[in-house]
């Protein structure tokens, strides 16, 4: 079960990552040393770990999304009707209503420390949401490095599997030459086989650490503006609470 979920895993990955060099073909992961083998195997199991947090950060951002239904609505809608009152006021100001453009006024200036208190709430679920789904990123980028250092310790056996392989079929190649082909095409072809290029994989493992730090700094700046706006948030409960 653990074996077939790292499997739907690594293609995951493999497909949404265009840049990613190719999952590392398993017929080489053979002949390796104990210690070789432990270390992938605890990779994987990390892999598998690291997933099921990035599932369970998936779920708590699901849930908070649901927080603060129709907040954006309630400020879109005080916006509106400030609107309307300005739009009301230029009216009355041409009609030279002195009454009208009074009482406009402060229904407007009542309007904007309406809107003001809306903002407070509404910044306070945006920024948590931000919050929440820059939890997730951080637990992709941290998913796929696991990933990149796993690939990239299974290139470097599979390079020496890859390379026996070649060194194999180059000394039958040589027992059993072939005619040689002079046709136009013939130039074109490729020259023979090829060994795993390891370097493109070690340039992966290192971009994403990279990403992964970006991400982390990231994350920090979200959680920072989630605190500061609840810190807000919850001192105009407190005042509520207190002038009620």
């Amino acid at each position: 079960m653990k074996k077939s979920l790292l499997i739907s895993i690594l293609l995951m990955f493999a497909v949404s990552c265009v840049t990613r060099p190719q999952v590392i073909d398993k017929k080489y992961m053979v002949n390796m040393t104990d210690n070789e083998e432990a270390m992938i195997n605890d990779l994987e199991s990390k892999v598998v770990d690291k997933n099921n947090e990035l599932e369970a950060t998936k779920k708590e951002y699901d849930a908070v999304l649901k927080e603060g239904a129709g907040e954006d609505k309630k400020l879109s809608d005080l916006e509106d009707e400030l609107f309307k009152m300005k739009d009301e006021l230029r009216l009355y100001k041409a009609q030279k209503d002195t009454a009208k453009i009074d009482e406009t006024t402060q229904k407007m200036e009542q309007k904007k420390l309406e809107i003001d208190d809306q903002k407070k709430v509404t910044e306070f679920y945006s920024t948590k949401k931000a919050m929440y789904l820059s939890n997730v990123e951080v637990k992709q980028a941290e998913l796929s490095v696991i990933l990149a250092q796993t690939n990239y310790e299974k290139s470097k056996i599979a390079r020496r599997n890859r390379d026996k392989e070649i060194d194999q079929q180059n000394a039958e190649k040589a027992q059993n030459p072939e005619p040689e082909k002079k046709g136009f095409f013939d130039k074109f072809k490729k020259s023979g086989p090829k060994s795993i290029d390891v370097s493109s994989y070690e340039k992966y493992y290192i971009d994403q650490q990279e990403n992964l730090r970006k991400t982390i700094l990231a994350n920090k700046k979200a959680i920072d503006e989630y605190n500061k706006a609840k810190d807000t948030f919850e001192q105009r409960n407190a005042d509520k609470a207190a002038n009620n």
